[in-house]
């Protein structure tokens, strides 16, 4: 595919993406043959949102922005009807979780089995999800370090670990 892949951020975020990895939001154009140049980068197209607790429509679903702290800087979460996507997370306010109540679905990045200074860890995510109370949680952006076995017998039977290929039908 050669269109531009439509991401959701900040103004932060923006400037950071833009200062430190500048070529992806500035396409290299086409050779005269229609072939991509030798360096051809990935293109970004940005989707600015003003502040966290936006409301968007991203086609044709409604989204709610989640602030959330990733430690050394902010991060947003994403609840697009009844699914929430928390990724880069180490905490939440009562915002955040005023805005994920009645959630069904809310799959949370976690990056081991200790507490991070930038992520959550699996005791954490797991709190999290028992107090939301969606039907179903489920835990991503997994590192090498939690093996998958493990993790799923750790789980109580609503949380289940993500894996590659991995389908929500929500």
């Amino acid at each position: 595919m050669k269109a531009a892949v439509p991401v959701y951020l900040d103004q932060q975020t923006f400037t950071s993406l833009k200062e430190r990895f500048g070529y992806v939001l500035n396409p290299i154009p086409p050779r005269d043959d229609g072939s991509p140049g030798f360096f051809y980068k990935p293109v970004l197209f940005p989707h600015h949102v003003v502040a966290p607790d936006d409301r968007l429509e991203i086609a044709g679903l409604p989204v709610t922005v989640i602030d959330q702290n990733h430690g050394s800087s902010r991060t947003l979460g994403f609840r697009i009807g009844d699914f929430a996507y928390s990724t880069d997370v180490t905490r939440l306010d009562s915002a955040a979780f005023e805005a994920l109540a009645g959630v069904r679905v809310w799959m949370i990045a976690v990056l081991g089995w200790k507490e991070h200074p930038t992520h959550a860890h699996v005791d954490k995510a797991v709190r999290w999800i028992e107090q939301v109370a969606p039907e179903r949680g489920v835990l991503g952006h997994l590192s090498p370090m939690i093996d998958y076995r493990t993790l799923t017998a750790y789980l109580p039977p609503h949380i289940e670990a993500a894996y590659d290929g991995m389908i929500l039908d929500i």
